[in-house]
């Protein structure tokens, strides 16, 4: 685990924070870490310090992404600015596919409800 994020388990939503703007290097190696919890667990990955990433970054973590099966499954995606929220939005369209359901969110709390559901 890195100094700049952790994992937590909320009952069956895993919960990636990041301490300070991700990089591609912490973005792949959390998921790769979040990818040994229970395959029907649901995420929240927390980017609202903010995105340190370029656009062929975000490619190399959607490309990632793809090689990490999981079953059908939510993906809720924590932002606080604009820049983020491209990069996010980008993310989410290079990443589809047909077993997962990905948002976008500015709050904690609008993003757990709609996991729940």
């Amino acid at each position: 685990m890195s100094g700049n994020y952790h994992i937590e388990q909320i009952g069956k939503i895993i919960a990636i924070r990041f301490a300070s703007p991700a990089l591609v290097r912490d973005i792949i190696a959390v998921a790769d870490e979040a990818a040994q919890f229970d395959k029907n667990t649901l995420r929240l990955w927390d980017f609202r310090k903010g995105l340190n990433l370029s656009s062929s970054d975000v490619v190399q973590i959607a490309d990632r992404a793809k090689n990490i099966s999981f079953p059908p499954s939510k993906i809720a995606i924590l932002v606080s600015d604009k820049l983020a929220y491209g990069l996010a939005r980008m993310y989410d369209v290079y990443r589809a596919q047909q077993n997962q359901e990905v948002r976008l969110f500015e709050t904690e709390e609008e993003a757990i409800k709609w996991l729940k559901e």
